[in-house]
């Protein structure tokens, strides 16, 4: 694979589980509100729902994604730098 696209790949990656983080927490907003709009509906009669937000292990992939993704540009650097090229020389 080239050198260059490696790194690349990697934020790719970790932008993916950002992106999915920020949907499922979006998600996660709208639904609270669903919920608390139907108790307010319902005259307020019941316990009040207390809405649980996402958290980034929730979501399987969120943290895989970014776990892959730190992981790929750590080892596109310490690939450059074995092959004897440095960051300053690129």
């Amino acid at each position: 694979m080239h050198s260059k696209l490696i790194p690349l790949i990697g934020a790719i990656f970790i932008m993916l589980s950002g992106l999915l983080y920020t949907i499922e927490r979006a998600a996660t907003n709208i639904a609270s509100h669903e919920i608390i709009a139907g108790f307010l509906a319902g005259n307020g009669t019941g316990a009040v729902p207390e809405p649980k937000t996402a958290e980034f292990t929730d979501n399987f992939f969120v943290p895989l994604f970014a776990i892959i993704g730190i992981a790929l540009i750590i080892y596109s650097g310490r690939r450059k730098n074995i092959r004897g090229l440095t960051w300053k020389k690129l």
